[in-house]
């Protein structure tokens, strides 16, 4: 006569195919996909032919389910195969590959530059496509690198992030902090030089994109509050001071009646504007610092997904494509707030 399992956990107490789809552990989502299809008595067969497992094997999962719960989707510690690379030696490790990066004065280390750290200094053997498997384990990732002007003065950003001091400073006396909110202010060139990005396409195959080269372009102004993800943006035809007057009038008229904003900015010449607004304060960013001003990132998305690889006939289809973007951008008002925020400009 079989063994009976003791069953202290039914199927029936879990919708198992809504906890799937918030479970983030790949592993755990299939099984709990497994666990809904038992819930509703398809056979062992049926879900080892859908899911690829051993019908032994599913039946493994359901008998851990009636003894231990929800518990047992997930791996126990220790499961799997053991890095050749002693914990110990991770931060080491890691500390080392970002030191040869930086010395070679040029170019990226590959992984068989990698795998030779490990072994002449860690004494582990990885084959280069081993070397991939570990790097993601560890935190280590291939990412492109921005650019530094020679002149940034790395102390003055690491103190401007000491925000609220700076925009006290700014502030006009009879402001409190909990009345500000604060904006991040930039424009971007717009035109038919413009930037070239990934499409997809069939693998193997580079696809062509025209690049134009005449030289008709507009510029976007935009400002950016992180707090409510609200923005302000014009598009016109140069930057200069009268432009950036026109642009700080804008962005007053949608502070909310009592508050105040202060606006980040980088040092530009044309950033002079003659303010004689009640609700607006500028307030500069150190030189040679972009990286402290995420408009920034809301160019690269902007262009990326609506402005890029793109031919304009001339200065109004400009214009049109750039309100075109902007107006999808604008009402996203979750995105910009994600892409704006930073832990370090919150004042209260």
């Amino acid at each position: 006569m079989p063994k009976l399992t003791p069953r202290k956990h039914q199927l029936t107490d879990h919708d198992f195919l809504k906890l799937s789809k918030t479970e983030s552990n790949p592993r755990a989502r299939i099984k709990l996909l497994m666990l809904h299809q038992l819930s509703l008595s398809h056979s062992l067969d049926s879900i080892a032919q859908t899911f690829g497992y051993h019908q032994q094997s599913i039946s493994v999962i359901r008998k851990h389910y009636w003894l231990y719960g929800l518990d047992s989707i997930y791996d126990k510690p220790g499961r799997g195969r053991k890095s050749l690379l002693a914990e110990k030696d991770i931060e080491a490790f890691k500390q080392a590959i970002v030191e040869q990066q930086q010395q070679r004065g040029g170019g990226r280390l590959t992984a068989v530059d990698i795998a030779r750290i490990a072994k002449e200094d860690f004494n582990t053997d990885y084959t280069p496509k081993g070397i991939y498997g570990l790097l993601s384990r560890i935190g280590i990732s291939w990412v492109s690198a921005r650019s530094r002007h020679p002149k940034a003065d790395q102390q003055a950003m690491d103190d401007f992030k000491n925000f609220v001091n700076h925009v006290r400073t700014v502030l006009p006396e009879h402001i409190e902090l909990s009345d500000v909110d604060i904006w991040f202010q930039d424009e971007t060139r717009i035109g038919q030089q413009g930037s070239i990005t990934r499409v997809w396409h069939y693998c193997g195959q580079r696809p062509r994109v025209v690049r134009q080269q005449q030289f008709e372009s507009a510029y976007l102004f935009g400002a950016f509050c992180p707090s409510n993800g609200n923005s302000v943006g014009l598009v016109l035809p140069y930057v200069n001071k009268q432009a950036m007057q026109l642009h700080m009038q804008h962005i007053s008229k949608e502070v909310p009646e009592g508050r105040h904003a202060v606006v980040v900015m980088d040092g530009a010449l044309w950033h002079q504007a003659d303010l004689n607004l009640h609700n607006v304060t500028m307030l500069k960013l150190p030189p040679y610092s972009p990286e402290l001003n995420p408009s920034e990132q809301i160019w690269q998305y902007l262009k990326q997904h609506d402005l890029s690889n793109r031919c304009f006939d001339g200065y109004d289809a400009i214009v049109d494509a750039a309100c075109v973007a902007w107006n999808r951008l604008r009402v996203q008002l979750e995105l910009i707030r994600s892409i704006t925020s930073r832990a370090w400009s919150i004042v209260c």
